[in-house]
């Protein structure tokens, strides 16, 4: 590729690969990039991909719920000034005893400030529990918080490390529609009986490790499983009598490898899109909707024909090139 404004060189990339393995909590991947004309190419390129696999077990998910802020860098590329984080963004103190200008007053009672800030975290963990669901909400506030519910909790700083972890959680759950978007609801009932679900509907997943269960057998089937032909590329329903192709025109079958095909590259797509949606902080839909550029949409993944492989590969392209 060529860079440079004077003069044009070739360069290529050093892409590194890591692999993260905790012990009880399973393991991550992420890919690491930098332009092989950088002397520090393989040092950014392997941090870069440990930083995206220690992201996918939550560390540093938080910072995509920030709002974005432009500071000024120095000639090595480090910010001149720090950008203020919220309280519920930053470590909790190791001392419970408080200090002038930590939110509190002379008398050691909060300021007016910071009892804002408190009310908006908790309405923000009540808004993200009810998006997570009864089981799951309890179950983290249990481990986080050693109560039952949110409104037992009066320390700021615990109901921040509870919003950050519901808020990994709530993109969990997005994962999880997503993939039984594309399989179906009767399969996922069929694999929450298999994971002894009490029943198929978001408030029987029991705790975070049964949703991480069930988003594994799910997006697993997603890449495995063929889609339906009941429908045309537009979503219209198709004679007794009608194809695919329109009216009049019999119902194409497909070999099984090209079925394979397509089921391959819609799990690829659907990797990436989730990839790209926690690293930008959107919607899995709008992901796939603005990588597929019209030639189709995320509601229709399931209703597509092997002839749109071309398309989703293509899609699946654009979103690697995201990082």
């Amino acid at each position: 590729m060529e860079r440079g404004n004077s003069s044009a060189r070739i360069s290529g990339k050093v892409v590194v690969a890591c692999k993260l393995t905790i012990e009880g909590l399973g393991a991550h991947s992420g890919l690491g990039e930098e332009w092989a004309d950088n002397e520090n190419a393989a040092t950014a390129a392997e941090a870069q991909a440990f930083k995206r696999a220690c992201s996918c077990f939550g560390l540093g998910r938080y910072l995509y719920d920030l709002a974005g802020s432009w500071v000024d860098l120095d000639g090595k590329k480090q910010p001149l000034s720090r950008p203020k984080l919220p309280d519920w963004a930053l470590p909790k103190r190791k001392s419970s005893g408080r200090h002038l200008g930590d939110g509190a007053n002379q008398n050691g009672q909060p300021t007016e400030s910071a009892a804002l800030d408190g009310a908006a975290v908790r309405q923000r963990v009540r808004s993200l529990s009810g998006q997570v669901g009864f089981s799951l909400a309890r179950s983290l506030t249990i481990a986080i918080a050693g109560a039952e519910t949110a409104e037992e909790v009066d320390d700021v700083s615990v109901l921040g490390t509870l919003a950050a972890k519901l808020e990994d959680t709530a993109r969990g759950v997005e994962r999880l529609r997503a993939a039984t978007t594309v399989v179906g609801q009767a399969k996922c009932s069929e694999i929450c009986r298999a994971l002894n679900f009490p029943g198929d509907s978001l408030d029987d997943v029991p705790d975070r490790a049964g949703l991480r269960q069930l988003i594994e057998a799910l997006e697993k089937e997603a890449g495995a499983t063929p889609m339906r032909q009941d429908r045309d590329g537009a979503g219209n329903a198709p004679g007794p009598n009608q194809g695919p192709g329109g009216a009049g025109q019999p119902a194409r079958s497909f070999a099984p490898r090209e079925m394979r095909n397509l089921g391959e590259a819609r799990g690829k797509l659907l990797r990436e899109a989730q990839r790209v949606a926690r690293l930008k902080g959107l919607k899995l839909a709008e992901v796939v909707d603005r990588a597929a550029k019209g030639a189709f949409q995320f509601a229709d993944l399931q209703r597509l024909m092997p002839d749109a492989v071309p398309a989703i590969q293509a899609a699946t392209q654009i979103l690697q090139r995201v990082a």
